[in-house]
């Protein structure tokens, strides 16, 4: 005998799914963050615990993953994805990951509390004008650096 569920009305049913199919099959509560251009850094101490970056200000997030297995499957994936592998034999990883994203993470037994994750994304290249702008270069070096790479 089946059980017929019923969806109330007043439910977002993406609402629900999304989370869930996030964690099963992507990284988690960390999607939205990774996909967020104001986020530069994300930092997860525990699997409730998650700090971001934005403005130069860290504060800690409202998201975190449902278990500590959870953020152990979501930081394999990402290793793997970039070609290595998080496993006890070899518990930390530092490494780039495709849209240049630096991950460094690790697990047990080389973190004491089970897993913690590090992102810091890649800062979208200046132009030397902006560099001048910004007051980084002067425009006699920016001249310069031009007339090496011509």
């Amino acid at each position: 005998m089946l059980l017929e569920v019923k969806n109330p009305g007043d439910v977002d049913r993406d609402a629900v799914m999304r989370p869930a199919l996030d964690e099963a099959l992507g990284v988690g509560p960390l999607e939205g963050l990774l996909a967020d251009d104001t986020v530069t850094e994300i930092l997860v101490a525990r699997p409730q615990r998650i700090f971001v970056t934005q403005g130069g200000t860290r504060t800690e997030s409202s998201v975190g993953f449902s278990s500590e297995n959870a953020l152990r499957r979501a930081i394999e994936r990402l290793a793997a994805s970039s070609g290595h592998a998080l496993t006890p034999a070899s518990p930390f990883v530092d490494l780039r990951l495709r849209d240049g994203t630096r991950l460094v993470a690790g697990r047990a037994p080389a973190a004491a509390h089970g897993g913690f994750a590090f992102f810091r994304k890649a800062r979208p290249a200046r132009s030397l004008e902006r560099l001048v702008k910004d007051g980084v270069l002067s425009e006699n070096m920016a001249d310069f650096l031009s007339a090496c790479v011509a």
